[in-house]
């Protein structure tokens, strides 16, 4: 055991001893112990020792592989580039400074190393991108790959297609872990650049419509380059370009339309659309007459193509569709004074819905309104004022019915009867416009016969008292109105009649005497004459007696 000890010697002869002492330390031997980090791995292996020895100062390591090291816990790196497992056995000698040593070893299993090795085709591309690889790996006996976009797998050399349907550069990493039949793995990456996937798509809007027909190509996302074919021998360019389309046939017509579309990358697509093209149809119209008076009727014919149906507007508020090839219609000018344009249209329309109109006009001339007012029954002779509450009109023309006329506004013209009944005169105005428009009012007047007054007196002098009988002559009278002009009168039925004149003067009287004459409709005439009376004589004489 360790500590300190006191040696003795006795030595004897026969005769004589003698004893002799000498200290002695014994010092503790070491206890050498480590621990390593690893005891199997694959190569290159490096490998970390714990030293955990007891009583040692200095330390003395053997790794087996021909290294050494005097370092309390060193690390040491193992290769194999064999292709079998290598046992290396470390020793450790742990001494005190008096010499004391004491020895461990711990083995050490190192597997041949393995080297991921692997090129590939993928020259930067566009999706989709068929890459292949050749795997040059060593000491490996299994793979795994990973593409890096979710696909894997353990072919020794696989191919690999990638692709990209986002508007980016995808950077893919690929991985490479070789594994050895021990278990050992190594790892290489390497990177391969997918350009998108030029998958481009386009509509045409709108995808049809009626000749000409206008279409806006839309702009293709992740395209920077743009070739069109319009299918109809135009070409262009440009992300949003217009192209006008036409039809000039009886039948639909469909454009087929091709776009070329390159991305960032140079990635080129081809994608098409078609646009149909419906014929247009043509308008035309024919208005006979094109002007006339109020109320005004012109005949319109069609004389459309390609339409399917017909819209009239005829300008004055009213329309219609009518299929007929020939209509009639009136317009009217009822207040103006000045000539009415009336536009007119015809509107063909196909079943697409394609339109085509022809416009053209009518020129309406004022409505003329002739009318007047007058008296329309009276004795003759009839003076009639005609008031002319004509409109429209800067011209007239009178027809009095009798074999007169006139041209003034409002004239006056005198009826006469020579006849014993009524006698009936049919009046005419004609008005007429600057515009050569006319209208005409008709109207009767009745003309009743005057009556004739007459008659005569049995003596037109005498002497007072002086009896007269006055012999009626009258014609067509149904009363007699007589003025003895003294202050008498007698209103009596057709006849003779009797009248006694006085004079109580000393002169001769003259008396007028006036016969009005009337008719049962209160026609009159009148008539007079004269009488002289003369005063009364008185025979006197004296007698000078």
């Amino acid at each position: 055991a360790p500590g300190g000890y006191t040696v003795t010697l006795i030595s004897t002869t026969p005769y004589c001893s003698g004893t002799g002492t000498l200290p002695v330390v014994v010092e503790a031997k070491p206890i050498a112990a480590f621990v390593p980090s690893s005891v199997l791995g694959c190569a290159p292996l490096t490998v970390d020792f714990n030293n955990t020895s007891i009583g040692g100062v200095n330390a003395i390591w053997s790794f087996g592989d021909g290294g050494v090291s005097n370092a309390i816990s060193p690390s040491h790196t193992y290769v194999n580039l064999g292709t079998q497992d290598s046992v290396y056995t470390v020793q450790l000698i742990m001494s005190t400074t008096f010499g004391c040593s004491d020895t461990a070893s711990v083995p050490i299993t190192v597997a041949p190393g393995v080297q991921a090795i692997f090129s590939n085709n993928g020259i930067p591309g566009c999706a989709p991108l068929d890459v292949d690889f050749t795997n040059s790996s060593t000491g490996a006996g299994s793979y795994l790959w990973d593409f890096g976009d979710g696909a894997t797998s353990t072919a020794v050399s696989p191919s690999h297609t990638y692709v990209n349907t986002t508007f980016f550069l995808q950077t893919r990493i690929i991985t490479l872990v070789a594994y050895s039949p021990a278990g050992c793995s190594d790892t290489l990456t390497q990177q391969v650049l997918v350009y998108p996937t030029p998958d481009f798509s386009f509509v045409a809007q709108p995808d049809s419509g009626c000749s000409p027909h206008t279409v806006t190509f839309p702009a293709v996302v992740g395209a920077v380059s743009y070739d069109w074919d319009f299918g109809d021998g135009s070409m262009g360019s440009g992300p949003s370009p217009s192209h006008i389309y036409f039809n000039n046939g009886s039948a639909d017509v469909q454009y087929p339309i091709t776009l070329i579309a390159s991305n960032a990358f140079g990635c080129a697509d081809t994608t098409y659309d078609q646009v149909t093209v419906f014929p247009t149809p043509t308008a035309q119209v024919l208005v006979a007459p094109l002007s006339g008076c109020h109320p005004f009727t012109a005949t319109l014919t069609n004389l459309s193509t390609g339409a399917d149906g017909v819209t009239w507007s005829y300008g004055d508020g009213a329309t219609s569709d009518t299929a007929a090839i020939g209509h009639d219609h009136t317009w009217f000018n009822f207040a103006g004074t000045t000539a009415t344009t009336f536009p007119i249209s015809l509107t063909a329309t196909t079943l697409h819905g394609c339109t085509s109109t022809a416009s053209t006009q009518v020129q309406v001339f004022p409505a003329v309104t002739a009318a007047f007012v007058a008296d329309s029954t009276g004795c003759s002779p009839f003076p009639v004022d005609f008031a002319n509450v004509s409109s429209g009109a800067n011209t007239w023309a009178w027809s009095f019915g009798d074999g007169q006329s006139s041209t003034a506004t409002s004239p006056t013209h005198t009826y006469t009867n020579q006849g014993l009944i009524d006698v009936p005169f049919a009046v005419q105005l004609t008005a007429t416009s600057s515009f050569g428009c006319s209208d005409t009012a008709s109207f009767q007047i009745l003309v009743r016969p005057q009556p004739i007054a007459q008659f005569t007196p049995n003596t037109q002098a005498g002497c007072e008292p002086l009896a007269v009988t006055f012999q009626d002559l009258s014609i067509g009278a149904a009363t007699l109105d007589w003025d003895f002009d003294d202050g008498t009168t007698l209103n009596a039925a057709p006849g003779s009649t009797s009248h006694t004149y006085t004079n109580m003067t000393g002169s001769a009287l003259f008396f007028d005497p006036v016969l009005v004459a009337t008719t049962v409709h209160g026609c009159t005439d009148t008539t007079t004459s004269q009488i002289q009376v003369y005063p009364d004589v008185q025979a006197g004489f004296t007698v000078d007696s």
